[in-house]
């Protein structure tokens, strides 16, 4: 594969189009144009599955979104047709916007809700009774719970006659939640709400046409507190967890170099000279199975985009793995989110080299400098749901890793890191990690917890490691490895 300098030039055109800001909020569905169906999220978007855990970034928001939307469900139901999606009217449940519109109440109303006494099983129930009758579409939270309690022999004929209409109509009701670490300002208020909604998906299980989807984060995911109800089990041993791999990663990449308006023609050219062919459906390229699924086919791509080698030989890496290689956090999972925004940095430096400028997009001295970039971008990510990850790093600033477990335990006691993470917890700043909750809890709950989120991990030495894509925005050090940005 030779391509011309045009295409050259008109792939790397799509790679600067790559948006640095590819965070979604489940009230705003995405641009169908942005959809990648990765294969091994189908469970994800199972209606039958309730829960799916998933990191910061990894596509939680975004397909919450993507499901409660008709035009972007249509794309999905193309792209999972056992799922049969064409046939779900799903709405959001809650998503930690203010401005949710339906049944999604804002965390202040679920605050007034719980003041006055309401269980929270109830108030959930009273959300899934504004969706799915019209005739309390308009009517307060309040008033709801009030029916359902006062009530609870007409409500439950409510749902059986709703259930068997939808089933007569071919509809499955599916209700959405997302966010779940904003629905108070306090873990016990968090659990309350989260544990009352997980009863509340336990007991949907008796209709055949209502189901609720709810993401949350790791670390809820795996709150035994939160599961401590009859049955929760059940719940459990179906969850799934969100995931991208290495061909879901260049898959995603591919399919938005496809829809670029700058760099589609491109593509579709470089697919031609190994005689592949794009498909279009409603409006919107799909790569073949090939570019989805084989890695050296989708390895053959990347080197004419970017060379095959981070360097002169093999010796330092090929370009196709090396990038998420560098990308993953502790369980080698790269974000999206991370993967792209290397890519955009790596194009926006261009390749210095003129005539190799002629020849490929970008090279391994930008994607170097995309990984950087990426670095600070995942940690701010990252931080967004954890805020307390940022003092725990900025306290590690120039120790060397992997490094014994008490140096790290030392300099955090020496910082005061607890001490600090309680009061900003306390004075309502922020949500602190659930391995602190406990009042004997100290510095090794915190590394507990970074370990959980997959920001450090313990390595067969004993010794504590720090992944790439923390470890250099953090600016810790690591022997022959990637330099923070100004080092």
């Amino acid at each position: 594969m030779r391509p011309t300098i045009q295409v050259v030039a008109d792939l790397r055109g799509g790679l600067q189009q790559l948006p640095l800001d590819v965070s979604h909020n489940a009230s705003r569905p995405p641009d169908p144009k942005e959809m990648y169906a990765p294969r091994g999220h189908e469970g994800a978007l199972d209606p039958d599955r309730a829960i799916v855990v998933g990191n910061r970034g990894v596509g939680k928001s975004f397909w919450s979104g993507a499901l409660i939307d008709e035009d972007t469900r249509r794309v999905l139901a193309l792209a999972y047709p056992k799922l049969n999606l064409a046939s779900v009217r799903a709405s959001l449940g809650f998503s930690g916007d203010d401005f949710s519109k339906g049944a999604a109440p804002s965390a202040n109303v679920l605050r007034s809700l719980l003041e006055k006494g309401i269980r929270p099983e109830t108030v959930w129930r009273s959300v899934l009774l504004k969706a799915i009758d019209r005739t309390w579409e308009s009517e307060s939270f309040e008033k709801a719970c009030a029916f359902i309690n006062e009530h609870p022999e007409e409500y439950e004929r409510a749902m059986v006659a709703a259930d068997a209409r939808l089933r007569r109509e071919g509809v499955k009701q599916l209700l959405v939640f997302d966010a779940l670490d904003r629905l108070g300002a306090n873990w016990q208020v968090v659990r309350e709400l989260t544990r009352g909604l997980l009863r509340l998906s336990l007991s949907l299980r008796s209709y055949s046409s209502i189901r609720a989807k709810i993401f949350v984060r790791p670390d809820q995911g795996d709150d035994r507190l939160v599961f401590d109800f009859p049955d929760a089990s059940k719940l459990r041993a179906e969850r799934v967890e969100l995931k991208w791999s290495t061909t879901d990663l260049y898959g995603l990449l591919y399919s938005w170099l496809a829809n670029s308006t700058v760099s589609k023609g491109a593509f579709a050219a470089l697919l031609k000279g190994v005689k592949l062919e794009l498909r279009e459906d409603m409006g919107i390229f799909a790569l073949p199975e090939a570019i989805k699924s084989d890695e050296r086919a989708q390895a053959d791509l990347f080197t004419v985009l970017a060379g095959e080698f981070m360097g002169n030989n093999h010796r330092r890496g090929r370009t196709y793995t090396w990038l998420p290689n560098h990308l993953g956090d502790a369980h080698g999972q790269t974000a999206p989110r991370t993967f792209l925004t290397a890519l955009k940095v790596a194009a926006d430096r261009g390749v210095h080299d003129q005539a190799m400028a002629k020849k490929q997009a970008i090279d391994h001295h930008g994607i170097k400098e995309g990984v950087q970039r990426a670095s600070q971008v995942r940690l701010d990510q990252l931080a967004e749901d954890h805020v307390w990850i940022r003092s725990a790093l900025s306290s590690l600033s120039g120790m060397e890793v992997p490094c014994a477990a008490e140096a790290i335990i030392a300099k955090w006691r020496q910082d005061g890191l607890v001490r600090k993470i309680r009061k900003d917890v306390e004075s309502g700043k922020y949500l602190g990690p659930l391995e602190l909750q406990a009042p004997s809890a100290s510095e090794g709950a915190i590394l507990d917890a970074l370990t959980r989120i997959a920001v450090t991990e313990q390595r067969s030495s004993g010794k504590i490691n720090i992944p790439d894509i923390f470890r250099v925005a953090a600016s810790l050090k690591r022997r022959g490895g990637i330099k923070p940005p100004g080092k």
